[in-house]
């Protein structure tokens, strides 16, 4: 089996605060979004929800609208990210991007990420997958890199912007079979290039598309 994907992206954070909507009580929980990373192996594809080795596929990730409700929070986006897995015969998963941040009030978020400078490695001719990136976006909306693990206070008009890295590959990417090559062609998983250059597709035209956010992103905006 390939490696899987780092985990506790920002996306898990621990946050904290203050909920003006109910008369300024105290609020904490971690968040469960977006984390993937799901590694390949000899006879799969990378699963979505493996969250990591421990958890092993079982994991259930937040309704966005329920997180909005609960907690002075707003989801803004959370979306797979294309041409993120790594690429084998059988594909890891693909990372995904989430940014969320605080209504009218600070929050505290408190994380631990890894990943940020060693990709999942793929085995056997598999490639590795992407690796994890983390920043906060200002109210000017510059962009600051954030650490592995730390705890920041955001205040309103910012974000938090979790990125989580893609599972490792299986086998060499020429080896894939078209048709899956074409699903996550369709899915908007992998990029008409990625397809051409490293499973080796040749398109005819019929299921090209741009290169742009998946058909499967999901946002709260």
């Amino acid at each position: 089996m390939a490696e899987y994907g780092k985990v506790q992206a920002r996306a898990l954070a621990v946050i904290s605060g203050r909920d003006r909507r109910a008369d300024d009580a105290p609020f904490v929980n971690q968040l469960l979004l977006a984390t993937n990373g799901g590694a390949a192996g000899p006879l799969a594809d990378g699963w979505l929800t493996s969250l990591g080795i421990g958890a092993a596929g079982f994991l259930l990730r937040d309704s966005i609208e329920i997180d909005d409700i609960k907690y002075p929070i707003h989801i803004r986006t959370q979306r797979l990210l294309p041409d993120s897995e790594g690429a084998g015969r059988y594909r890891g998963a693909p990372g995904a991007y989430v940014e969320y941040g605080p209504l009218d009030s600070p929050i505290e978020l408190v994380y631990v990420s890894d990943g940020h400078q060693t990709p999942s490695r793929g085995v056997r001719g598999g490639q590795n997958g992407s690796i994890a990136e983390h920043r906060k976006r200002r109210r000017d909306d510059t962009e600051e890199s954030l650490g592995g693990a730390s705890h920041i206070r955001l205040e309103p008009g910012e974000t938090i912007i979790s990125i989580s890295g893609g599972g490792g590959g299986y086998g060499p990417p020429i080896e894939r079979d078209p048709a899956r090559i074409q699903k996550d062609l369709e899915e908007g998983w992998i990029s008409a290039e990625r397809a051409r250059t490293i499973y080796g597709l040749p398109l005819d035209g019929t299921v090209e598309q741009e290169d742009q956010q998946p058909a499967s992103s999901v946002s709260s905006v």
